[in-house]
């Protein structure tokens, strides 16, 4: 049987082909000329906020040589990419409230998975930060 962690491990693989599917629908548009250029966009981010979601299940004890070669090195830029993506977590949300009443609300409910994703993604980057 296998044991939980190691499930949500393998599972967190499926963020491989999401990303590819996000970055298909940011180019989709240039190919079909801009038609329904919003809902493009719409999917990009949405695909993009679910496989940063998955991504965080990997086991970062998994990932403990790649977590040493990024975050002994230097802790400054540790903290630098921390506070870079907390803005960016910012950023997102912000415009996630300013969208939510205007006619194109239809990106903020992407955008609200996206920084879900992100913070997803920024408890991933502490454990593996305490790690070492």
């Amino acid at each position: 049987m296998i044991k939980m962690k190691s499930f949500l491990h393998y599972l967190s693989f499926v963020q491989i082909p999401l990303y590819l599917l996000g970055m298909y629908w940011f180019i989709h548009p240039a190919l079909v000329g801009g038609k329904d250029f919003l809902g493009d966009i719409n999917a990009a981010l949405l695909a993009l906020g679910i496989a940063l979601s998955f991504s965080s299940l990997s086991d970062p004890s998994k990932n403990r040589a790649l977590a040493q070669k990024v975050f002994k090195a230097n802790r400054i830029k540790w903290l630098t990419r921390m506070l870079l993506l907390m803005i960016i977590l910012l950023f997102v949300m912000a415009v996630f409230l300013s969208l939510a009443e205007n006619k194109i609300s239809e990106i903020s409910t992407s955008l609200f998975v996206l920084g879900i994703g992100l913070m997803a993604n920024l408890k991933q980057f502490v454990e593996m930060g305490d790690q070492l």
